[in-house]
């Protein structure tokens, strides 16, 4: 599901932020005291986890042992002690599946903070805590927002099943504390085009007060990608957004949408390239870039970006010509002179951008070979050898 979406970059970062800073439940390097101090040494001493070899004698990991005793310590009469064992947990990551079925009692811990601990490290080990989707649906309805804004997190990461998740997500968009809205909205773009029950209710959530939910729906939106387009008139419409963030969301989220956003995502963000500021440039190239050959009318801007004064924005108009494949042939001379730019990242998307467009960057081959032979930086010269082959291969 959602294969032709492996290039959305905007992962973007956008779970991950607001949950590092979430009370309580942010990843970070395990607490030393909780890794290698005393209650984890006291649980080894006790037989739950035995240090240098299982019950076969055989010999075991230390990371095996470590999560053999924060397992233990998750049975501490100490809140906190049991909080940084889930934290532990989480952040060993896959390698602590073994602990799934622990964390899954976690989830039912008389302690707020634990409980969302729990959540939490089921969302770091990933797929393999898939057993514990069930659980992490329960968690949505948990009287603490923490916890309710981890398990949303949780659901996506472990890979449940969108047939069940996705329902109880879509709910979640509902909840009163934003920080959980912003949650399930991040988790749903995580289903691909599973996901696409919740297109209305995300549309609704780009009227959220908070820029932050406007933000994560827009992205979520965009990682659903086609079946999203009943949502393209209100990301036009947000592309003028107070905050430049959800704006730039807005402008991914066209790209990623493509085809059935083109006819109102170009026009609209060639229009923000009308904007002085590079910022604004750059993430209106990126929606054009990934909207792909869809983006076709824009060429004569895009070829007026790749002189811009801003090295940014040269890259990103570079990119975005070369996305438009053989339509962008007019622009074959004007990606050329960009081989001598002394950027060397403009150098190497001009490069790639001459083997994207094709048979009509024939031309540039003798451009090519020549810059080749004075470039100095390795990753364009690759590049430059790269559109070379493909280029004489046609």
């Amino acid at each position: 599901m959602g294969v032709h979406r492996v290039k959305r970059q905007m992962v973007y970062m956008l779970l991950t932020v607001f949950l590092v800073v979430s009370a309580g439940c942010s990843k970070k390097a395990p607490d030393k005291a909780a890794d290698k101090g005393k209650p984890a040494a006291e649980a080894q001493k006790a037989g739950n986890a035995e240090p240098g070899g299982n019950k076969e004698g055989q010999a075991i990991s230390e990371q095996e042992q470590q999560v053999q005793a924060f397992v233990a310590q998750l049975k501490s009469g100490d809140a906190q002690a049991r909080a940084d064992a889930a934290r532990g947990l989480g952040d060993i990551g896959e390698a602590a599946g073994a602990a799934v079925p622990a964390l899954m009692q976690a989830l039912r811990d008389e302690d707020a903070g634990v409980r969302a601990e729990a959540a939490g490290a089921l969302r770091w080990i990933g797929e393999t805590a898939s057993p514990a989707a069930e659980a992490l649906l329960a968690a949505l309805e948990d009287a603490d927002a923490n916890v309710r804004a981890q398990a949303a997190a949780a659901l996506s990461s472990v890979g449940a099943n969108p047939d069940d998740a996705v329902p109880g997500l879509i709910q979640a968009l509902q909840d009163k504390d934003e920080t959980v809205r912003m949650s399930a909205a991040s988790s749903l773009g995580w289903f691909d085009d599973a996901g696409e029950p919740a297109v209305p209710d995300l549309m609704e959530c780009l009227r959220d007060q908070n820029a932050m939910v406007r933000e994560r729906a827009a992205n979520a939106l965009g990682m659903i990608g086609e079946p999203a387009a009943p949502a393209v008139a209100d990301l036009v419409a947000l592309l003028n957004d107070e905050s430049e963030t959800v704006q730039s969301n807005a402008a991914m989220a066209l790209g990623y949408i493509g085809e059935p956003a083109a006819e109102q995502g170009v026009p609209a963000l060639v229009n923000k390239l009308k904007s002085g500021d590079e910022n604004i440039k750059v993430y209106a190239l990126q929606g054009l870039r990934d909207m792909g050959e869809a983006a076709a009318p824009a060429l004569p801007v895009l070829r007026a970006h790749l002189t811009h004064a801003d090295a940014d924005v040269r890259q990103y108009a570079a990119d975005a010509t070369g996305r438009l494949g053989e339509a962008a042939g007019p622009a074959v001379s004007d990606l050329v002179k960009l081989l001598n730019d002394p950027d060397p990242d403009v150098r190497l998307y001009a490069a790639q951008s001459l083997h994207s467009i094709g048979a009509p960057a024939i031309s540039a081959l003798p451009a090519l070979k020549k810059h080749l032979e004075s470039e100095k930086n390795e990753d364009v010269r690759k590049m430059m050898e790269f559109s070379i082959d493909w280029l004489e291969a046609l």
